[in-house]
C-alpha cells in the first residue's frame, strides 16, 4: 500500500524486511531492484537484488525436484533474468562513459566499453 501512495521509502523498508523471509524473497528483490533502480538511481544496488531474486527464484524451482515449477515463478525468474541483463549493461555503459572534470572541462576516464 506504501508503494500505491507514493511513499516509497517507507515500501522499500517493508520489502527489505520481507526480503529476510524464504517465502516472499524473490519477489521483495524484485521489489528493491525498481526501487534502487528508478528512484534512488543506485544501479549497482538494483543488479545486486535483480541477481539475488534470480538467484531465489531458480533455487525454488529446483526445490521441487521433478515436480514443474508454477507459472508465476517463471515469469518472475524471466523478469529478473531480463533485469539483471540490462542493469548489467546500463552499469556497464555508465562506468565506461568519459566523464568532463568540472573545473577544468578535461577527460577524467577514457576506457570504453569493446
Amino acid at each position: 500500500m506504501a508503494k500505491r501512495r507514493g511513499e516509497h521509502e517507507e515500501a522499500a523498508r517493508f520489502w527489505e524486511g520481507l526480503a529476510r523471509d524464504p517465502d516472499w524473497r524473490a519477489a521483495a528483490c524484485e521489489e528493491l531492484s525498481l526501487f534502487y533502480e528508478r528512484r534512488r538511481k543506485d544501479l549497482k544496488t538494483a543488479l545486486h537484488y535483480a541477481r539475488q531474486g534470480m538467484a531465489v527464484a531458480r533455487e525454488k524451482s529446483s526445490r521441487h525436484g521433478y515436480a514443474r515449477p508454477s507459472a508465476m515463478a517463471m515469469r518472475r525468474s524471466a523478469r529478473l533474468t531480463k533485469r539483471a541483463a540490462r542493469l548489467a549493461e546500463r552499469l556497464k555503459k555508465t562506468e565506461a562513459t568519459p566523464l568532463l572534470g568540472a573545473a577544468h572541462g578535461t577527460l577524467i576516464s577514457v576506457r570504453r566499453a569493446g
